[in-house]
């Protein structure tokens, strides 16, 4: 029953944030990233993939404490498409470097950052691409808690 609940809240939070989105991965998809990442997804990620493989954001802006974000896109959960989730973290962990071990990129902000899963914790990081080297920031807590703080703009 709680894991319906969760999932209700989360279906809901990707009808408000996400426009055009695209149709769910299935359990075979969500296999097979896995098999290419050499890892599974992250719980709450495969809950999101399940409801939207990819899509770009309606409510594009969060804020915390500390920072603005600006959030652009959902990197695609298909193991078909040839930019996708398991792509990206091979090109920007495995080869570049440019983000930490550990962390999953599944979004992308207007300016070619990235917001990525840390995969002990589940909680949401951005990882500035410029300058070069730039430390991660904590964002949100969970997944939900990112997608339920999106705005269409911030005030100021």
């Amino acid at each position: 029953m709680a894991e319906r609940k969760v999932q209700t809240s989360l279906k809901r939070l990707v009808g408000r944030s996400i426009s055009r989105p695209h149709e769910p991965i299935s359990n075979d998809e969500a296999s097979r990233v896995a098999l290419s990442l050499g890892f599974d997804l992250p719980f709450d990620l495969r809950r999101l993939y399940s409801l939207v493989r990819a899509g770009t954001f309606r409510r594009r802006f969060f804020a915390n404490d500390k920072y603005e974000y600006e959030i652009n896109a959902l990197i695609p959960a298909s193991s078909g498409s040839p930019r996708n989730v398991a792509t990206v973290y091979d090109d920007v962990v495995r080869r570049r470097h440019l983000i930490p071990v550990g962390l999953l990129p599944f979004a992308t902000g207007s300016g070619g950052d990235f917001y990525c899963v840390d995969l002990k914790d589940s909680s949401i990081l951005f990882v500035p691409m410029d300058p070069p080297g730039s430390s991660p920031r904590l964002v949100a807590t969970t997944l939900e808690d990112f997608l339920g703080g999106l705005a269409e703009e911030l005030d100021f």
